[in-house]
């Protein structure tokens, strides 16, 4: 739900555990309470994409949830959220955009333990397109009226018994055919990469070979594709940043190209996969290189991110989280 101010704060003086995403200027405006919030402007809604800086998506824990803890982590405790999250739940976690909290848990969180027993899931709290650069992202802890530039929030629900919690992703990328490309160091940028094990200057592989910045590098994680997007090319340095790490033992290949961002996505979430789940988020890059202002992406709702959280930091990818029935018919 995209709600106003006032019904969000209604909301939160019934005691109800929320899950927010809105503008700075929104977030600041809430009511201390059971909530935690990090910093968008973009969302998925019922009538297509769309952009508020006034109103607040509301994203209500399920009813039957035996418990739900917000807490506040700091850099340094990062490594300890997945030990946290319940083995008969899941974590709702939120890492404010380019600090030091985001770049060490994208690094860092598939070494961490425990990272894959139960779901983590979340976004990277973002700032209006046009204020990168001179704005921060922020998250928020509702419960102290706290916000942090730096630090993460997380919701640690248990479930009941007979529910369990599962993540869907929806990757619309598959990778090209194009050449085989390693990075010689984990991180958020690289000089130089093996292309077909020939050490390469990587900003001049991209341009010469003219891709564009809305084909991300995929690589297959464990039987998962995964995105890493280009960010941009500092051609002083000779860098090409990214939105997410690449990971020195992976292969990567450019993806291949998408003709048509909203009919994809509407495509991939029909019949089984229509269903909104308990929470969902896109990421900003579709919604910028789709051009999906005002068009739909399926029925799911939830925040454009600027990057996904599913056990791992994500780009250019649909993230949902399902409460679903343990217990097998008959």
């Amino acid at each position: 739900m995209l709600l106003p101010i006032s019904e969000v704060n209604r909301l939160i003086r019934l005691g109800r555990p929320l899950l927010l995403a809105g503008s700075e200027e929104a977030l600041s405006q809430l009511d201390r309470g059971d909530w935690i919030g990090g910093t968008i402007s973009y969302f998925m809604t019922p009538d297509g994409g769309r952009r508020s800086d006034a109103e607040v998506y509301v994203a209500e824990l399920p009813a039957d949830a035996v418990t739900c803890e917000a807490r506040l982590y700091e850099c340094s405790d990062l490594p300890s959220v997945c030990q946290n999250t319940p083995y008969d739940g899941y974590t709702l976690l939120i890492l404010p955009f380019g600090g030091e909290t985001h770049q060490r848990f994208a690094l860092g969180a598939p070494a961490y333990k425990d990272c894959f027993v139960s779901p983590v899931v979340g976004w990277v709290a973002g700032v209006p397109l046009e204020s990168i650069g001179t704005r921060r992202a922020k998250v928020f802890l509702g419960r102290e009226g706290r916000s942090s530039e730096d630090a993460a929030v997380a919701m640690h629900v248990v479930l009941p018994p007979e529910k369990a919690a599962e993540i869907d992703i929806f990757n619309i990328f598959r990778p090209g055919d194009g050449p085989a490309i390693r990075f010689p160091e984990t991180g958020f940028s690289a000089k130089t990469a093996f292309v077909d094990e020939v050490e390469t200057s990587f900003a001049e592989y991209y341009r010469a070979h003219g891709r564009s910045g809305a084909a991300p590098l995929t690589a297959d994680y464990c039987g998962t594709i995964v995105n890493v997007s280009i960010q941009c090319v500092d051609e002083a340095s000779g860098e090409v940043q990214f939105y997410a790490p690449v990971f020195e033992k992976a292969v990567y290949r450019f993806a291949k190209p998408v003709a048509d961002y909203s009919s994809t996505f509407a495509d991939a979430l029909r019949g089984e996969h229509a269903d909104a789940g308990a929470f969902c988020c896109n990421c900003i890059l579709n919604y910028l290189f789709g051009k999906l202002e005002a068009k739909h992406t399926g029925q799911l709702t939830g925040p454009m991110t600027f990057g996904e959280i599913a056990h791992q930091v994500l780009n250019q990818t649909l993230v949902r989280l399902r409460i679903v029935d343990r217990r097998q018919p008959g």
